[in-house]
């Protein structure tokens, strides 16, 4: 782990943010490392997930707390669930990183709901922001939304930022982020293929411009979903 946040409920006074050794590795750089390398290779100004950083961490969790404002993640967002692979073999997973909560979002069922109240579709949406404010206007589109109907391996290697010169450390697979919530009263949303929204509705512009929230495939010509 990175770091977490204890909330007042856990018997603190003021609600915690712990910072933990892996906040320090060489796969979260300070914001202006961060920054530096995406500078120097103009691929990874199309990948919001180039952006991840220590700073980004903390603003994750900062969406964890109460502010008691309008404003700032009120009431305060939590890590949400999905269930992804083929049908019958899908499996839980929390919603972290960019491919994940783009498939949140793109649920009809809540989606958009659960998306807006979980904490990476926040921090990310933030960093896309802010990257899009850097490079002229240019939105990172990448990485792709995760598809519901591979596995939680093959997903993960359509995550993988282009290697090359300046490049960026890419994320092994955390195995604390695959999770067992047999049972569990809030238990993750299970998403195919069928519950998505359609390409044909978003805005004509994006699909030309950046292509399939999931294939890449620009100017679809019939509405079409993830195979």
């Amino acid at each position: 782990a990175a770091a977490y946040t204890r909330l007042k409920s856990s018997g603190d006074k003021y609600p915690t943010i712990v910072f933990c050794p892996g906040l320090f590795s060489s796969a979260r750089p300070s914001l202006a490392d961060a920054k530096a390398t995406i500078d120097k290779n103009h691929v990874l100004r199309g990948w919001v997930s180039a952006l991840r950083s220590q700073a980004l961490t903390f603003m994750h969790e900062l969406f964890h707390i109460d502010f008691g404002s309008p404003q700032i993640s009120n009431p305060p967002a939590k890590d949400q669930r999905i269930k992804v692979g083929p049908s019958g073999k899908k499996k839980a997973i929390q919603a972290y990183k960019p491919g994940r909560g783009k498939l949140l979002a793109m649920t009809k069922n809540q989606g958009p709901e659960l998306a807006s109240a979980n904490n990476d579709n926040l921090a990310y949406f933030t960093a896309a922001i802010y990257m899009t404010g850097l490079y002229d206007g240019n939105y990172p589109a990448k990485p792709r939304a995760w598809n519901p109907e591979l596995s939680i391996e093959d997903n993960q290697k359509n995550d993988q930022i282009p290697s090359g010169p300046y490049s960026i450390s890419n994320d092994d697979f955390e195995a604390s982020d695959a999770i067992d919530d047999d049972g569990d009263p809030n238990a993750a949303v299970e998403i195919s293929a069928a519950d998505l929204f359609l390409d044909s509705e978003y805005p004509p512009s994006y699909i030309s411009t950046y292509g399939s929230p999931i294939s890449g495939k620009k100017h679809p010509e019939t509405p079409s979903r993830p195979h």
